[in-house]
């Protein structure tokens, strides 16, 4: 137990960022910048990445350092400088993670990549349903191509952690909605059905499949609109999530929608960040009819009617 404590100290001194008040000299010889950008190629980290959780691995993939840097650090310089042993490092970013909605599970004497023991549960659940995930984002950007360090016996190494989306932000919009009743003002409960529970540090998805739930409040009572927003897991085109709306009487107001069938091939996945689906309920021949929009520029030729 003395041995595992004294390593730890060791391992936390060996990626600590000196501070002015610190007390520790400003010796480092390894600086890590962090970057993300949107679809148009703008810098976006500090609009939107508020923590990182840097993780250090040696040449085996075991852990031997890991670095919280806070909002506040981040605004004075986004990235990490620190002082490493000479050798060679794989290195693995998060951001946003929250101890509310994520939870982080290490396992040092495995390598980083066996996701049976090291993974982060991207939503914290109460009988298999969350409220909601986080908005997380990973580096490295490009998963199959580790972010590698080498920490050489002179001089120092800057090295660039690119960011990528580690969720897709879903915006579901109900418009024209009234219970039986005539009411509107009764908030619709909105659950996304099998979401992956983990991520691996490679950035897999896996896991057991839980259920996102939240309550979507009527935000216009006049057009009788309910709006709500998840961060869900990155996802494919075979994902078997269903988007289930029911009323405060607990009766489905539409089939469940498929996320499959309403994304089809119109857009490359792996490129997905935001998905706003809007579900309009208009009366025709005096029976009620819902239409599914997707608000994105893939789908503007018409709208999208899946078998409901």
């Amino acid at each position: 137990m003395k041995r595992f404590k004294i390593l730890s100290v060791l391992l936390a001194l060996l990626v600590m960022g000196c501070g002015k008040d610190s007390g520790c000299p400003l010796r480092t010889n390894t600086t890590i910048h962090f970057t993300l950008s949107d679809k148009a190629n703008n810098e976006v980290f500090s609009n939107v990445v508020n923590h990182v959780e840097l993780f250090i691995y040696d040449y085996t993939g075991l852990l031997v350092g890991r670095s919280t840097i806070p909002e506040g650090e981040l605004n004075t310089f986004a990235g990490k400088r620190l002082w490493l042993d000479v050798g060679v490092y794989t290195m693995v970013a998060w951001a946003n993670i929250t101890d509310s909605r994520s939870q982080i599970v290490e396992n040092e004497s495995r390598h980083y990549l066996d996701r049976t023991n090291n993974y982060i549960i991207n939503a914290i659940t109460s009988g298999g349903v969350a409220e909601n995930g986080d908005a997380l984002y990973y580096a490295p950007k490009t998963k199959s191509t580790p972010l590698t360090v080498v920490v050489p016996e002179q001089g120092k190494v800057e090295v660039t952690a690119e960011f990528r989306h580690a969720h897709v932000r879903l915006d579901i919009r109900i418009e024209g909605y009234s219970h039986p009743s005539g009411s509107a003002t009764d908030p619709l409960k909105i659950e996304l059905t099998h979401i992956t529970s983990r991520y691996s540090f490679g950035m897999e998805a896996h896991g057991e499949k839980v259920s996102y739930v939240q309550y979507a409040p009527n935000i216009d009572a006049i057009n009788k609109v309910f709006s709500t927003s998840f961060n869900v897991p990155v996802f494919d085109k075979n994902t078997t999530t269903h988007i289930c709306i029911t009323n405060k009487a607990g009766q489905l107001i539409i089939a469940p929608v498929s996320l499959m069938e309403i994304l089809g091939d119109k857009i490359a996945i792996d490129e997905l960040v935001h998905l706003p689906i809007r579900i309009v309920f208009t009366e025709k021949n005096g029976q009620i009819v819902a239409n599914i929009t997707v608000d994105l520029p893939q789908w503007d030729e018409d709208i999208v009617k899946p078998n409901i």
